[in-house]
Parts: C-alpha cells; structure tokens; sequence
C-alpha cells in the first residue's frame, strides 16, 4: 500500500484519522459602506467526488514545516488562492480552532481578514493539479448561507459574532 498522509489511530477504544499536517482556512470578507458585512470570499474548485463536478469551501492550506507561523500560511494563502495580498496584521483576526469531526482529532486554525479596497492580482497558485482551474470568488450573504461546507459556515459564525458582538448581548 502506498503511503497515506494520514494514519488510522486507536486510543481506549474510539478509532480516529490522524493527520500529518495542520491546515489553515481562510475566510476574506469586506464590508459595505456602512461598515457591514457584505461579501465573504470562496473558492470553487474542481473535485469528481460531489455530483456537481466541483466543491465551493474556503481557501484551505496544509501547514508545512518550514511556515514561520500559522498567519504566515494563512496569508501565503490568500495570495494563492485569491490573488489578494494581505500584509497589514491588522486586518487578520484569528477566529480559533474548528474541530470538523470527532473522527478527526486535529484541528482547522481559522482566520478572517477584510479585504474592504483591496486590489487582487491573479491567484499565485502553488503548482499543484488540485489548483488548476480553481476559481475565487466574493459570495453576496444570501448565497454564501447556502453553501454546505462546514467550515465555512464555522468560520462564517465565529466572524458573525466578532463583528456583531456588542448588538449580539
């Protein structure tokens, strides 16, 4: 059998996948005129296992052993994957960590940043197959609700109550 990047691991008797690497998921939102939340970025991507030929998610990224820190992959990625350059730390919110299953005990380090007046360039891309044809786009609210992935709508919650928290109380 060919190496897999994750294992099988047992401990007192629940099962789980194990991992090699972290990954990060990046949710690029801006803001309307009146400073409310208006579009959230995503990603569609070619994927033959959903019906539709294609899969819409965030920008996601494996963690690698030479990232200096989560935000600097997390920001590699952006520029990946969106075109968007976003150096200023002051527009990164680190939204915490999202437990997708408990078949899976590692983490999703999730992270927000406004990208309100930024240009993008063309997506950078990392070389791999996976990312040939993969499209980002800006989602108005109503249709990024519909979106069925998990951790979208995780990071998507956790950004809600940040912004709103003081109305939310």
């Amino acid at each position: 059998m060919e190496n897999l990047p994750f294992e099988i691991v047992s401990k007192d008797g629940f099962a789980a996948i194990k991992n090699e690497n972290s990954a990060v998921a990046v949710l690029l939102y801006t803001l309307d005129d009146n400073d409310l939340l208006d579009k959230i970025g995503v990603v569609i991507e070619k994927n033959p296992h959903f019906s539709e030929g294609s899969y819409t998610s965030l920008i996601m990224g494996t963690v690698e052993s030479d990232d200096p820190s989560l935000l600097s992959r997390a920001k590699a990625e952006a520029l990946e994957e969106a075109g968007y350059e976003v150096k200023d730390n002051d527009r990164w919110d680190f939204m915490g960590e999202i437990f997708t299953s408990k078949l899976f005990p590692e983490s999703v380090y999730c992270y927000c940043a406004d990208i309100t007046g930024l240009k993008s360039s063309l997506p950078k891309g990392d070389g791999s197959k996976q990312e040939d044809g993969i499209d980002f786009v800006l989602l108005p609210l109503n249709r990024a609700k519909e979106v069925p992935d998990s951790i979208l709508q995780a990071c998507f919650f956790k950004l809600f109550s940040k912004l709103y928290k003081n109305q939310l109380a």
